[in-house]
């Protein structure tokens, strides 16, 4: 059974949305405006280029290793799976590169 929320209520989740969205648009500001033209290194580049191995096929294996010697055999555990696992997702459906992973990661940390 569905129940009408009440004005305060609605009050409340509005102003979540509100701040949400405020959160949003810092991201993106602080992405574009600090992070756009940075080098691929260190743990992003861990993260981003085991999730680009991930889209070709190549299940978490050492992304430098197979970013910059071509080894693709070798397991690679550094870092937790889920947030390779998102990050998988733009670049399979086509959004490949550093700056759209960058964008996806500021999507996913408003939620």
């Amino acid at each position: 059974m569905l129940t009408r929320l009440s004005t305060e209520s609605r009050r409340f989740y509005y102003w979540l949305a509100g701040a949400a969205a405020l959160g949003l648009a810092v991201r993106l500001f602080y992405a574009v405006q600090y992070k756009w033209n940075q080098t691929v290194t260190g743990d992003a580049g861990y993260f981003y280029y085991q999730a680009r191995a991930i889209s070709q096929g190549h299940w978490f294996v050492d992304p430098y290793r197979w970013q910059w010697l071509h080894q693709g055999s070798h397991p690679g555990a550094e870092h937790p799976p889920l947030y390779t696992l998102f990050l998988t997702i733009p670049d399979v459906l086509g959004f490949g590169t550093f700056r759209e992973a960058m964008i996806a990661s500021a999507i996913l940390g408003t939620f």
